[in-house]
């Protein structure tokens, strides 16, 4: 296991080495540790590649809905900076992209009600990655609105 944790604590990928000390206990990283490997792969590797091709607006490939083009549009920019780990307080385009995807479903919810919102909030689950079992729906809801800083409505509310 030590040569494992090595190799995945390497200066040359900050964006592992952050991933590694985060989710893996025998890393052992202090939060201050933690924050400036965060802030590191924010600078180098995938995470900026990312926020490069994102349009200023907050959509990547064309504006709309962000399902196409397949695993270059919104949603997929969007699912692969969930999982390297990326944070909007480390790069304020990151705020932009949640809340350019995420306006146009909080509208339509607070239109809708009963029936309705469960089947968005279904098309929503089917949309992303981390909603991929919806009894993860409500903690990736949850992550967003930490992401976006709005408010959380539980399903069921109005």
């Amino acid at each position: 296991m030590t040569e494992l944790l090595s190799w995945l604590l390497e200066e040359e990928n900050p964006g592992v080495r952050y991933l590694a000390l985060r989710d893996l206990k025998a890393a052992h990283a202090s939060p201050q540790t933690l924050a400036e490997y965060r802030q590191q792969a924010h600078m180098s590797g995938k995470i900026p590649a990312i926020l490069a091709k994102m349009n200023q607006d907050g959509f990547w490939a064309k504006p709309g809905a962000g399902y196409s083009t397949k695993y270059q549009s919104s949603v997929w920019a969007l699912i692969l900076l969930a999982q390297l780990g990326a944070r909007k307080e480390e790069d304020a385009r990151i705020a932009t992209a949640l809340n350019y995807y995420r306006q146009p479903l909080l509208a339509a919810l607070a239109e809708l009600s009963g029936v309705k919102k469960a089947s968005i909030l279904l098309i929503a689950c089917k949309a992303t990655w981390w909603l991929h079992f919806c009894a993860w729906a409500w903690n990736a809801l949850s992550w967003l609105n930490r992401l976006t800083g709005l408010p959380a409505t539980k399903p069921g509310q109005v």
